[in-house]
Parts: structure tokens; sequence; C-alpha cells
């Protein structure tokens, strides 16, 4: 194997090492990030503003963007794809 090759060599090995090392990171970063949404979920869930805010939502009467019609044809056409 000449220098350069093994130079080239060296270089790809190092750089998957890296992307595999941040892909590592990455995972392990998400996964606290979920375990913090999961934390601060259950403390909001479980306030009084959340749960007035949840309702007040529920009892908006925000305009359908389909009538009950076209969403039946639209998941008959989804079976049938």
């Amino acid at each position: 194997m000449s220098k350069t090759s093994a130079k080239r060599l060296a270089k790809r090995l190092a750089k998957k090492a890296r992307e595999k090392e941040l892909f590592l990171l990455f995972k392990e970063f998400m996964k606290e990030v979920e375990e913090i949404e999961f934390f601060i979920f259950k403390k909001i869930k479980n306030s009084k503003e959340f749960k007035n805010y949840i309702s007040k939502l529920e009892d908006r009467k925000l305009p359908k963007l389909f009538s009950d019609e076209e969403l039946k044809v639209q998941c008959v056409y989804e079976r049938i794809k």
C-alpha cells in the first residue's frame, strides 16, 4: 500500500469515526430532549392553566377544512391505494 492510499484510508476512517461519534452524541442529545419534554409535559398537564387552555381549544368551533363526505371519500381512496 502506498503512502497516499494509506493517508486516504486513514482520513476516510477518521471521518467515519467522527460521523459515528456525532451521530451517537446526537442520539444522546435527543434522548435528553425527550426526557425534558416528558418532564415538562408531566408538570404542565396537571396545572390548572393547561387544563383551561385545552378546554378553550376544545370549545372553539373551528371551520372544517373538509366536509364529512370529502373525508369519507379520502379514507376510501387511501384504503384502495
